[in-house]
């Protein structure tokens, strides 16, 4: 006979009394103690010294692995042992549902809500009835408390109507929740694969994909999210024609030439929607070239020096948007003005954004100028300006802003039919390659140059000129700052002469370029035997 306890593996409800018994073998051994998880209980005689026995009251959820009990006798601390198991009964099973990826196979998913604290063998065991066939399934693959089931049954051929008892059982109880539906209003279809994409132009290419399973008897809602490189992004649904495990194709119209996007696709059943599929892996694609879709803004302006007569011209590079392209090269043609002679013309790189035009010797007259960005698709519309300046007489203005801008305004002039232009070039070591300018239409009265194009501090060369009939005429010009600040440093002085009652001092001039505004005097301060003090 050896030594025992009772009860053994006991699975007892969370708040029970338990009654534990030890007897050891060995008549003349004691039964001194029970140690129910690390701590030792003394024990009741029940008839003689090598029987005993203790109550445990409201007992608490045990261990995962349960609850260890332990007899200890007078001459062994450890005689035998038994496991006790505390935990719940299951509760309704949590978001019970069910959905077909296709129509070949329904599956089913829930929580397991409440935790029990029974586990393996002891735990939650799942069975899936299906009233109208009959059919009843265990449902394996528990992990742990609260986490996901599933289970699956294959659809069965004309059956649309399903209703489903879910049961969950363990050693203290049971619980159950129930469900039915029509299959063909619960699909969710598998994730789309293989997106493909091929040009069909510049702007329209079509797009593939393989969807598995089958759908033969449903139509598809299957929608395209297309996202450019910088996030904006576009969704557009598709209607299809359900089929089994194939590849769909659709074209994608109204793109925009040379651009990145990234797209991907995703599906549903368009006769009863549910849910969308998973969306697809994304599909980076490139759209081909186009040719440039507008004109280049260009300014020209005449430049004599001694040595002889030129053209400036200038233009301004195209957005991407607008370029539909990598612009490779820029063609500049000129001609005399009403001339028929053919155009002599340049090509510079695309990185280029001026150009200047020598003229020969004595050559006072106007020309037409035309500019045009070309890339490997072809050529934007030219640009076209004659270098005609109509005479004008004004005034050399001086204007001063802030520190956010200037603002320069004007009258409005209905001959001015082809709008106005602004050009600002700093005052001094002047560059031709330094102008900027900005173009207006007609209607506009106004032209603000913030900071940021036109530095505080630094004296600019500002000029409005109204353009009719492509002919420019002078209405402004401004010495201008956008905000002054004071001189970079002070003037040098001497002190030529002093006398009792006089001190002739000379200064030499702070170069105009230092001055960081318009100079308004000079401030002489005289200390006159480090007491007195006069100022001139």
């Amino acid at each position: 006979m050896e030594d025992s306890m009772f009860p053994i593996d006991k699975v007892l409800l969370v708040g029970s009394n338990m009654t534990v018994c030890c007897k050891v073998r060995n008549e003349e051994s004691m039964v001194d103690s029970i140690q129910f998880n690390g701590t030792n209980y003394p024990v009741i005689q029940l008839g003689s010294s090598n029987v005993g026995g203790i109550q445990f009251f409201n007992m608490n959820k045990s261990e995962s692995s349960g609850d260890n009990i332990i007899c200890n006798s007078n001459l062994d601390p450890y005689t035998a042992g038994t496991v006790v198991f505390v935990g719940y009964p299951p509760v309704e099973p949590q978001n019970f549902s069910c959905e077909a990826p296709d129509l070949t196979i329904i599956n089913c998913t829930w929580k397991t809500g409440r935790p029990t604290g029974l586990y393996g063998e002891r735990g939650t065991k799942y069975s899936l009835y299906e009233r109208f066939s009959g059919i009843n399934l265990t449902c394996s693959g528990y992990t742990g408390d609260q986490e996901d089931y599933n289970c699956s049954m294959d659809v069965k051929k004309g059956q649309n109507l399903y209703e489903f008892l879910l049961l969950g059982t363990n050693p203290l109880g049971a619980a159950n929740t129930s469900l039915d539906f029509n299959v063909r209003e619960r699909i969710c279809p598998f994730p789309v694969e293989s997106v493909g994409i091929r040009d069909l132009s510049s702007t329209d290419v079509s797009l593939s994909w393989r969807l598995p399973g089958t759908y033969t008897s449903i139509n598809l809602l299957c929608e395209t999210e297309i996202r450019k490189t910088h996030g904006q992004v576009e969704r557009r649904n598709i209607t299809l024609k359900g089929a089994d495990s194939t590849f769909y194709t659709y074209p994608l119209n109204n793109l925009h030439p040379f651009t990145n996007y990234y797209i991907r696709v995703r599906c549903s059943s368009y006769d009863h929607f549910w849910k969308w599929s998973n969306w697809s892996k994304e599909k980076n694609h490139k759209t081909l070239a186009a040719a440039p879709s507008r004109k280049l803004e260009i300014w020209t302006e005449r430049i004599h020096t001694p040595e002889n007569c030129s053209i400036a011209v200038y233009w301004k590079h195209l957005r991407p948007y607008e370029a539909n392209g990598e612009v490779t090269f820029y063609s500049i043609e000129w001609k005399p003005l009403h001339s028929n002679e053919k155009p002599q013309y340049i090509r510079l790189s695309g990185e280029s954004n001026r150009t200047q035009i020598n003229l020969p010797a004595g050559d006072n007259g106007d020309y037409e100028i035309n500019v045009t960005a070309i890339n490997s698709a072809g050529s934007s519309p030219p640009s076209s300006m004659t270098t005609v300046q109509l005479l004008s007489e004004v005034e050399v203005e001086r204007a001063i802003g802030d520190s956010s801008g200037i603002n320069i305004t004007w009258s409005p002039d209905s001959n001015f039919s082809c709008g106005y232009f602004v050009t600002w070039v700093p005052s001094f070591h002047l560059q031709w390659a330094d102008l900027q300018w900005k173009r207006f239409s007609s209607h506009v009265t106004s032209a603000f140059i913030h900071t940021q194009q036109m530095l505080a501090g630094v004296r600019h060369n500002v000029s409005l000129y109204g353009c009719r009939e492509y002919r420019f005429q002078l209405l402004r010009s401004l010495i201008a700052y956008t905000e002054e600040l004071s001189p970079k440093a002070a003037p040098n002085f001497t002190v030529q002469e002093t006398t009792s009652k006089s001190i002739q001092v000379k200064w030499d001039p702070i170069p105009e370029d230092d001055l960081r505004g318009f100079l308004q005097g000079y401030l002489i301060y005289v200390v006159k035997n480090q007491s007195d003090s006069y100022f001139a």
